[in-house]
């Protein structure tokens, strides 16, 4: 007597897109974000239907909804290495411990402490090179040295009131030092000296010389 067998039924799997086949890097849009690590992506000029999973390879790269990147297959999946367009100067972000790192595609890198004080110390020289300028933005600037030294081509100096306390003051200039002031008053407890090849006064109105004793000549 023939056994018949009775026939398992089949039940077709849906359909998945499939991995292209390694063929180098291709076009492709983030449509969605899995983790931090891992993006849904649409390959260029494929049907809506099919997504795929991505893993991050690009170092600091967050990824957003729309961005333009390039994928490629590995052993293991697919990988997103290269960004397009305009996330490519999108600021990327970098965390360390208490520390925050900003790049900005044209402008530079801006280091910032998350909380608290953000201190430079070296046990040799810390120095600050800008081809542009040095700028320096607190509602107090404090500068303690046992010397400070400063070369410049020019000085400027511009505040609602200066206040200059010193030991001994030695200004020496080798052209012109002029004064320019709605009024000027200086004071002196001790002596007051003036030595110069030639002295002018000249007044407007009165010009007074008060002492106990004037002596000329």
């Amino acid at each position: 007597m023939t056994r018949i067998r009775p026939q398992k039924s089949r039940v077709a799997a849906p359909n998945k897109p499939a991995i292209p086949p390694a063929t180098g890097a291709l076009r492709a849009e983030v449509i969605g974000c899995s983790s931090e690590d891992e993006v849904l992506v649409r390959l260029h000029r494929r049907t809506p239907e099919e997504v795929l999973r991505a893993e991050l390879a690009v170092p600091h790269y967050e990824a957003s909804l729309g961005d333009r990147v390039l994928v490629q297959e590995g052993e293991d999946g697919l990988f997103v290495i290269g960004v397009l367009g305009p996330a490519r100067r999108r600021p990327r972000t970098t965390v360390l411990p208490g520390l925050t790192a900003t790049f900005r595609e044209g402008e530079g890198v801006e280091l910032r402490a998350i909380e608290g004080d953000l201190t430079l110390s070296a046990k040799g020289r810390v120095a600050l090179r800008a081809d542009v300028e040095i700028a320096a933005v607190a509602p107090e600037v404090r500068v303690e040295a046992t010397a400070m030294l400063v070369e410049a081509g020019r000085h400027e100096l511009s505040a609602t009131r200066v206040v200059e306390r010193a030991g001994d003051v030695y200004r020496h200039a080798e052209g012109l030092v002029e004064t320019t002031a709605s009024r000027a008053r200086t004071l002196v407890t001790g002596d007051h000296d003036m030595c110069a090849g030639r002295t002018t006064i000249t007044s407007d109105k009165d010009t007074v010389v008060d002492g106990e004793r004037v002596l000329l000549g």
